[in-house]
């Protein structure tokens, strides 16, 4: 993997706006712009805002991870945990969040 100064990572929501429903939840072991979002998410958010039409999503990082040893799995583990949580409180739109 990839590693960017003490960082892994990060696990990431994507948002819709209005309703301020999570629709996403994922891990991007990418670079975190300097506005402190992370550019996995926002390429994600900008085509589907161009899907709809107008800024219905944004997102927001929730967690970093410091990069090491199990830092990859670390993140997985988060991101299986969280979706599960989230499915739970039916907080997950499932044509956007794939898996896991």
């Amino acid at each position: 993997p990839i590693v960017y100064g003490e960082f892994f990572g990060a696990d990431y929501d994507i948002v819709e706006k209005e309703t301020g429903k999570i629709v996403k939840t994922g891990i991007s072991s990418g670079k975190i712009r300097k506005d402190g979002k992370s550019y996995r998410a926002e390429s994600q958010v900008r085509k589907w805002n161009k899907d709809a039409g107008y800024e219905k999503y944004g997102s927001v990082i929730t967690k970093k991870f410091e990069a090491g040893e199990g830092a990859r799995q670390k993140a997985i583990d988060y991101e299986k945990n969280r979706a599960d949580h989230l499915r739970k409180l039916k907080e997950l739109d499932e044509e956007k969040h794939k898996r896991p």
